[in-house]
């Protein structure tokens, strides 16, 4: 599993014109899953558990929880029509 550090920003893109939420990893569960705590949530407050992805789903898809790293260079590569 890849370890994210703690104080990692990340992004969460919910996809169907959710607007993405920017969050900080606040520590690991006991199997190593990332907390994350958004800067903004209004529907559910506290820690959340993810998976963090870097790179797109195989169809293509960026839904999921990226570290902002990772995420500005995927969405760079799509404006310049790079496959990811």
């Amino acid at each position: 599993m890849n370890v994210v550090a703690v104080g990692t920003r990340v992004v969460g893109v919910w996809g169907a014109m959710i607007a993405d939420y920017y969050g900080t990893v606040v520590g690991h569960t006991d199997a190593g899953v990332p907390l994350v705590e958004w800067d903004e949530w209004c529907e559910s407050p506290g820690l959340h558990q993810y998976r963090i992805v870097d790179r797109p789903s195989v169809n293509g898809s960026p839904i999921g929880v990226w570290t902002r790293e990772s995420y500005h260079a995927f969405t760079l590569r799509r404006e310049h029509g790079v496959a990811a």
